[in-house]
């Protein structure tokens, strides 16, 4: 098997490389070349140990087998160990790649897989590869590296959607819905509740609840929340006190500007209309109107009564008295026939035991100040009844909308609304200040004790799930509105929310940090200006950074947090892997730009890659030897990333930052080397040149002699730290297509020439001399090789030029044919030539 440094050692001997030479360029690279076992189409064979040994023939020193089906490691896993370890290979392992770890559906979603499929899936892949593991470490001498899935096969969701497609669950296998007792109990039980976590409680609310599930906050106060706490009901009947109030102080304003009698007769037409709906008002009015006017505004009148000698006096005390001269059917104890009861006192048209008109018996001046005294305190009684008592009401809020809506035609809604404006009171809590209706709100979210005497929150979250169903589980919702208020909070712990950094991590490493300079990205004020939702609104690269945040959530809760049943016990992937030393190396799958996948920027998938690895160290303590302290790494396959119209470099180079910016984090453990920062995460290059073909989709171009734009990336890499882990080989894997070429020779000359140090702008024939009999140095020696003009070839290469160095003359040249040559017999015989008359030396 060709080691790693392929000629680069004998080349040195040749050229006696000095100590300080040796330390040039990248002396600390440790990697291998090789290719992928192909997929069975045209001449490569079906079975998985035949195209194994018809693909090692292309010269790698490894291979990436291709196993989709857990099966195949039961079924062809002898024949596989038995061919891998005659060939001296070491190999990796390729998964199912339409399987992918993103989605946040259960069963299905658009062209990709959901939760409930692909992780029995993968689960089944784990047991199935663990057991191929033992079985080969047992009988043979190979080494079995990381296995290859790619990381998301389903798009991104738009920023809106009709409707679910699918059951929507959270990062944890939970439908994301469920909420009712045995459910809950479950979240609880296994300290996984997000609905748990008071500080996702309140961002889900502002974020969530406000913006998707209602058009306006009355509606989830009035439908939702007043049902199940009556603290919360009370404080928000007070705020629609105080709208009803102001929308009677604005009819107050609009009858104003008509007649004084007008406006009274408004008030009383709006208390009595509220008494129909209020039967309590009626009361309340009597015990109003029977209050005494003090002594000085009392009035008494004495009455000569016609025909008679007699004579009579009444003193008019209070509203309640003035009925004595109203007559029988209009009485101003009724609210039924207190506008009636008004018109005929502003008109004073009282009467004396229902008989004599009182104006033609009593003075005229105290009929006047009768009436007036009567409508000043009708007005004041009226506003009274209205306004409430201090902290009692003696209207209903449901008698004032009734009113206002009937009398003065406001829209219900329109009240109700109004009341988002006002603080709401809870009279039954004295010493309380005043609730803005948001954080009360909030509180009753949450569970506040003092919201909920009755002990109802349990019923009221089962309510939560059931009412808003839909559109919770719209991906679109769950991956721009839900997940990133818990991944935001991820870290608060308590009884029956764990606390977890990583998902954190994530969002402050994708969105956080990126984004906090141009918008304000708090989740409790996501409707400021220049806030959270303007930023969904207004930037497609924001929307793409908060899906692939939440997606990496995801494909960390796959990993990290769903349980799964082995034949060993439950457990999770992360916690199987590490006992069996099973790693895998995430990977973006090929796409189009028309249709972005959620995952497949490689700053993203390494990201992902991380946060499964720091819950890993968290919980895990020690990590399997095999795994260099990482359960995840990164596969980069440039010519997927061009696949999404993107340039596969400028990606990379937003990875490289991304981990040099992570290195620098102190809260996590990340394992990154600043001066490598690609070191420890980047394990696998998907070694091709992009290019797309009508077929397939993706070209999988050679790496051919003299390529200088391979070569460059490839530098790049290794100059940041991809092949400079000391403790696990990087692979350079060739994902072979129809085109074999020299893929394997020029990668492992390439890789030689990177290791030297040479790079990519000395790359160039103009370093090679070729016509001399030795080389300069080892550098020219591997240059010409690169350029395919090493000596061997070169002579090759003038040879048939000579050859055929005329042939371009062929059929342009004329010339007379003779029949014989002045060399022949024939020329003496037939000719006059006499070959003496010649020097002989002139035709030597």
């Amino acid at each position: 098997m060709k080691g790693p440094k392929f000629i680069l050692s004998r080349l040195k001997e040749n050229f006696d490389v000095s100590e300080e030479e040796e330390q040039e360029g990248f002396p600390d690279m440790n990697y291998v070349v090789g290719n992928t076992s192909g997929l069975d189409v045209g001449n490569i064979p079906t079975p998985v140990d035949r195209r194994i040994g018809d693909q090692a023939q292309i010269g790698g020193s490894a291979m990436e087998v291709q196993i989709y089906n857990p099966a195949t490691f039961s079924i062809e896993g002898d024949k596989i160990i038995d061919v891998v370890d005659q060939l001296g290979l070491d190999i990796s392992i390729h998964s199912q790649p339409k399987m992918g770890y993103a989605s946040a559906y259960k069963t299905q979603g658009q062209q990709g897989v959901g939760i409930g499929t692909v992780h029995p899936y993968f689960t089944n892949y784990l047991e199935a590869m663990a057991k191929f593991k033992q079985k080969a470490e047992r009988n043979a001498d190979f080494d079995i590296g990381r296995i290859n899935p790619h990381a998301s096969t389903s798009p991104m969701p738009p920023l809106e959607e009709r409707m679910p497609m699918d059951v929507g669950m959270d990062p944890f296998g939970f439908k994301i819905n469920g909420l009712d007792k045995d459910e809950l109990d479950m979240r609880d039980k296994a300290n996984k509740s997000i609905f748990r976590n008071e500080q996702f409680l309140e961002k889900f609310y502002k974020t969530f609840l406000l913006k998707k599930a209602v058009d306006r906050p009355w509606q989830l106060y009035t439908n939702f929340l007043s049902r199940y706490s009556e603290k919360f009901d009370r404080i928000f009947r007070d705020a629609q006190r105080q709208a009803c109030d102001n929308f009677y102080d604005i009819g107050k304003e609009r009858m104003r500007n008509k007649e004084t009698e007008d406006l009274l007769q408004g008030k009383a037409a709006l208390v009595s209309t509220a008494a129909r709906s209020d039967v309590g008002v009626q009361n309340v009015w009597l015990d109003l109107i029977s209050e005494k006017w003090d002594e000085d505004e009392q009035i008494t009148i004495e009455i000569s009564i016609p025909r008679t000698d007699n004579s009579d006096e009444i003193t008019i005390d209070s509203l309640d008295s003035i009925n004595e001269i109203l007559g029988q059917t209009t009485r101003v104890s009724s609210l039924r026939t207190l506008p009636e009861a008004i018109y005929r006192i502003e008109n004073k048209e009282f009467e004396y035991r229902n008989q004599f008109e009182l104006k033609d018996l009593v003075d005229g001046g105290k009929l006047e100040a009768i009436s007036q005294k009567a409508l000043s305190d009708l007005n004041n009684k009226l506003d009274k009844i209205w306004n409430g008592d201090g902290d009692k009401f003696l209207i209903s809020v449901e008698g004032k909308r009734s009113a206002l809506s009937n009398h003065l035609d406001y829209d219900p809604q329109r009240i109700v609304q109004k009341a988002e404006e006002y603080d709401g009171n809870d009279f039954d809590e004295s010493d309380e200040d005043p609730w803005e209706l948001d954080n009360a709100a909030i509180k009753t979210l949450k569970g506040g004790k003092q919201f909920f005497e009755s002990g109802r929150y349990r019923e009221m979250l089962r309510a939560l799930g059931n009412q808003y169903e839909q559109p919770m589980w719209m991906e679109s919702n769950l991956f721009y509105y839900i997940i990133p208020c818990w991944m935001s909070s991820s870290s608060a712990e308590n009884k029956k929310h764990g606390g977890w950094n990583a998902p954190e991590f994530i969002w402050k490493t994708l969105v956080e940090d990126k984004w906090s300079e141009k918008y304000e990205i708090d989740l409790k004020e996501p409707a400021a200006e220049n806030g959270y939702f303007d930023a969904l609104e207004e930037s497609h690269e924001f929307r793409m950074d908060v899906g692939a945040a939440t997606a990496a959530c995801y494909v960390w809760g796959h990993f990290t947090q769903m349980s799964s049943e082995f034949n060993s016990g439950e457990s999770t992937w992360m916690e199987f892997m590490n006992k069996h030393g099973i790693g895998v190396n995430l990977e973006a799958m090929h796409g189009s730009p028309k249709q972005l996948l959620k995952l497949w920027r490689p700053k993203d998938i390494a990201t992902a890659s991380h946060a499964i690895n720091i819950t890993a160290r968290n919980e895990l303590g020690d990590i399997h030897p095999e795994l260099d302290n990482c359960i995840a790494k990164f596969t980069i396959d440039m010519e997927h990333v061009a696949s999404f119209g993107a340039n596969p470099w400028n990606q990379m180079k937003e990875m490289i930052e991304n981990e040099e910016k992570i290195a620098s984090y102190e809260d996590y453990t990340t394992g990154i080397d600043p001066e490598k920062p690609l070191a420890k995460i980047l394990r696998q290059y998907h070694l091709m040149k992009p290019g797309v073909e009508s077929q397939q989709g993706t070209y999988h171009g050679p790496f051919r002699k003299g390529d200088k734009q391979l070569y460059t990336w490839i530098y790049r890499l290794v100059e940041d730290g991809f092949a400079r882990n000391k403790v696990e080989k990087a692979s350079l894997m060739y994902e072979q297509g129809e085109e074999k070429e020299s893929t394997i020779y020029t990668a492992r000359i390439a890789m030689n020439m990177i290791e030297l140090g040479i790079g990519p702008e000395e790359v160039t024939v103009d370093n090679v001399d070729p016509s001399k009999e030795e080389y300069r140095d080892e550098r020219e020696a591997l240059i010409a090789r690169f350029f395919g003009i090493d000596k061997a070839n070169y002579s090759k290469e003038w040879a048939k030029i000579e050859e055929h160095a005329f042939d371009p003359l062929k059929g342009l040249l004329e010339a007379e044919e003779f029949g014989y040559t002045y060399s022949s017999k024939a020329s003496l015989e037939q000719g006059e030539n006499r070959p003496g008359d010649y020097m002989g030396e002139e035709y030597r």
